[in-house]
C-alpha cells in the first residue's frame, strides 16, 4: 500500500485481519513466529470495489456502512459487506489470487434491513456479528435502521444457503417509528454475540439501554427472546445517549461503552446473571 488511506473497518478471523476504506479492501495475513522474532503481516489482496464486478452495484453506490470477516467451513474467507443505503448484506469470497481481483463476484446478498418509516427512503446495516452453533452451522446477526435484529444462515455444516432474506427479524429497540414521549425513533446501532450460549446483547441510539436476547429460542413470538435488559447505563436525556461498542468474552462477560451523558461513566463491565 504506497498511499494513506483512512481506514473505516477493520476485522479478523483467526490470522486473517480484513481492513476496508469506503471503496477498498485489503486481506492480511498475521503471522507471529517463535521466539522473540516480530510478527509479519503479507498482503493477500487489494481490492478497489469499484472494479470488482457488481459489488458496488448492489450495495447501492454507496460506501460501506458495516463489515465482518467470515471464514467458511471450507476455509474460504468471505467479506461480509452491510449496505449503508439499501439495508443489503453482501457475501464477497476473497478466495482469487492477488492482482486478479477484477474476477470477484458477489456470491450472495440478503436483504437484512428496511427503512424505520415509510417516509424515508435508505436502509442500511449498521452492526453485525457471526453467531457459530456447536453442530457447525453459522449464522449472521445484524442491526440496523429499522430498529430490529435480523438472523440469515449462512452455512449448516455442510453447505451454504442461498435466501435472499434473513430466517428470522425482531424489533430490538424500545421505541418504534413514530417515537414516543417527544423522542424520536430509535434504530439498533450495535450487536454483539456470545455463539456458546447463544446470546445477543444489543444497543442503539436514543436509549439508556443495552438488551439480551435468546437466540435460540424456539417460541413463536419475536418478543418472547428477550431475556433481559441491562440497568439504565445513563441518566439525562435519552437523545444524548447512545451505544458505541460492546464485547463479550469467551466466559460471557460483556464490556460496552456508550456516549457520555451526565457524568456518566464511559466504559462497563457486565457480568451477566442466569441464561446470560
Amino acid at each position: 500500500m504506497t498511499s494513506v488511506y483512512h481506514v473505516d473497518h477493520i476485522t479478523s478471523a483467526g490470522n486473517r485481519v480484513l481492513l476496508a476504506t469506503k471503496t477498498r479492501l485489503w486481506l492480511v495475513t498475521v503471522t507471529s513466529p517463535s521466539g522473540n522474532a516480530a510478527a509479519t503481516m503479507t498482503l493477500n489482496l487489494d481490492i478497489d470495489l469499484a472494479k470488482a464486478g457488481d459489488v458496488m452495484k448492489l450495495l447501492g453506490g454507496a460506501k460501506l456502512r458495516s463489515l465482518m470477516l467470515w471464514v467458511a467451513p471450507d476455509d474460504i474467507p468471505y467479506a461480509l459487506l452491510g449496505s449503508s443505503v439499501n439495508g443489503r448484506m453482501l457475501l464477497l469470497p476473497l478466495d482469487v489470487e492477488q492482482g486478479n481481483t477484477t474476477s470477484i463476484k458477489v456470491k450472495r446478498y440478503i436483504e437484512m434491513h428496511t427503512p424505520m418509516r415509510k417516509s424515508d427512503t435508505t436502509a442500511y446495516v449498521a452492526d453485525m456479528a457471526v453467531w457459530r452453533k456447536p453442530n457447525g452451522a453459522t449464522s449472521l446477526v445484524t442491526v440496523g435502521s429499522d430498529g430490529n435484529i435480523a438472523v440469515a444462515e449462512l452455512h449448516d455444516g455442510k453447505e451454504e444457503f442461498a435466501k435472499e432474506e434473513p430466517d428470522d427479524s425482531w424489533r430490538c429497540t424500545m421505541r418504534g417509528s413514530g417515537g414516543s414521549k417527544g423522542y424520536p425513533y430509535a434504530p439498533a446501532f450495535d450487536i454483539n454475540v456470545h455463539s456458546e450460549r447463544g446470546v445477543a446483547f444489543t444497543g442503539g441510539q436514543c436509549e439508556p439501554f443495552g438488551f439480551f436476547w435468546d437466540l435460540n429460542s424456539t417460541k413463536s413470538s419475536p418478543q418472547g427472546r428477550l431475556l433481559t435488559k441491562t440497568p439504565r447505563f445513563a441518566s439525562g436525556n435519552p437523545n444524548k445517549v447512545h451505544l458505541m461498542v460492546s464485547v463479550f468474552s469467551e466466559s460471557g462477560l460483556l464490556t460496552f461503552s456508550n456516549s457520555n451523558n451526565d457524568e456518566d461513566h464511559v466504559l462497563k463491565i457486565f457480568r451477566p446473571s442466569g441464561k446470560t
